[in-house]
């Protein structure tokens, strides 16, 4: 990461501690980003983008990455986060597996998916020995796919 990113991104940080009172800014409730710019949603309609004076940002560009994101009710800050959208069993959680992805309600990783796959083992022989349907075992070899590709 070059020296500029890692300006910017201190320069975020410190705007959000400021602008929100918190010493975690980036794990706010709202936070986005969409791999250039830094977007705080402010409330229902408002979004505010970081590092701009407080220029608004789109909120149909970011609103659906939104949606794939679980707030925690006391805190406010981001719990889990489903990188396919909450219809696929993927999640990646801070409390589960130091937060690599993993097939929901488990803390079975995609990674571990994919590496019994690559070894030989059959989709169906993985999903019987976890005892989850085929369904959540492909959607774990198809992420790390994805990820591969």
């Amino acid at each position: 990461m070059g020296e500029w990113y890692r300006r910017r991104i201190r320069a975020n940080r410190d705007e959000l501690r400021k602008r929100f009172s918190t010493p975690y800014p980036f794990a706010l409730k709202g936070l986005l980003m969409d791999g250039r710019r830094l977007i705080k949603e402010l409330d229902k309609d408002a979004l505010l983008e970081l590092g701009t004076g407080g220029q608004s940002a789109f909120e149909s560009v970011v609103t659906p990455f939104c949606r794939r994101l679980d707030f925690d009710a006391t805190s406010q800050l981001a719990a889990r986060y489903f990188p396919l959208g909450r219809e696929v069993p993927i999640v990646v959680s801070p409390a589960h597996a130091f937060g690599r992805p993993v097939v929901a309600g488990t803390n079975l990783t995609t990674e571990a998916v994919a590496n019994l796959v690559r070894g030989g083992e059959s989709i169906d022989d993985i999903a019987h020995e976890y005892d989850l349907s085929r369904e959540f075992i492909d959607a774990a070899w198809s992420y790390e796919n994805r990820l591969a590709a």
